[in-house]
Order: C-alpha cells, then structure tokens, then sequence
C-alpha cells in the first residue's frame, strides 16, 4: 500500500475516533433518583432534561429503586453541560376504560410548568428529586 494511501487511511480512522463517529454532543454522565412524597422510589416514570442552549433534551425511565441515567443520542450517553428544566411524566394505562392512578401532580408532565430546573457541569451530574404527589380531591 502506498505511503499516501496509508496516511489517508490512518487519518479517516483518527477523525472518526476524534468525533465520536459523528457525536456532535460532549455528554457527562447523568442520572439521579425520583423519590415519591412519601419517600419511596418513583419506578418507571420518563424524566426528560430540556435545554434551551444548546437545543438539545436527554430522556431517561426510572427502574424500580427510581433511579435514572439520561441519554442524548442513545440510551444511558447522559447529557451535555447546560442549564435544563425537566419533565417528569407517567404511563399512560392499558385500559382505556381504567384511569391509571396517578403517584405524582400533573404539573411535572411540562417542562414549563414542572418547577424543576438544574445546571449540568462537571460537579453536578447526580440529582435526586422529591415529587410532590397529586392534589386530593
């Protein structure tokens, strides 16, 4: 193989590794823990991480102890540094003649409204949440 096409070669395989095969994102490790009012885990609900700069959201589902890890690009990636307000949101039930009964208050579903906002840097990628639970009615 020429010298040439060796050098061509190496440097496709050093780009590609510099990049992350097209990983625009420089994700840090996210994750955390939803807690219920009560104390216990909040298992299976879809957290999402928005953020306005840069535009990008990172989504996780709590496993049974309530723990989290974000992913950007692909599950578990985690997230890049930036400020982020967050959604919390909860499956929707398999019988659609059965309202599921809801463990956390409806103003976590929207970004907007959730209350919930958190800086991701270097020293801050854990976050443990308390959820506030439904309104009685």
């Amino acid at each position: 193989m020429p010298k040439l096409a060796i050098l061509l070669v190496s440097g496709l395989f050093l780009s590609a590794a510099c990049c992350g095969c097209g990983n625009k994102y420089h994700t840090l490790p996210v994750g955390g823990k939803l807690l219920l009012g009560d104390g216990k885990p909040a298992a299976d609900l879809q957290v999402t991480f928005e953020c306005k700069d840069p535009a990008v959201s990172a989504t996780a589902v709590t496993d049974e102890q309530g723990n989290f890890r974000l992913g950007t690009l692909s599950e578990g990636d985690g997230a890049p540094a930036g400020t982020y307000r967050v959604a919390i949101v909860e499956p929707e039930g398999d019988d659609p003649d059965q309202p599921p009964v809801r463990r956390i208050h409806p103003k976590y579903g929207s970004p907007e409204t959730s209350g919930l906002e958190f800086t991701v840097d270097r020293q801050h990628t854990h976050f443990e949440i308390k959820l506030q639970p439904p309104a009685k009615r």
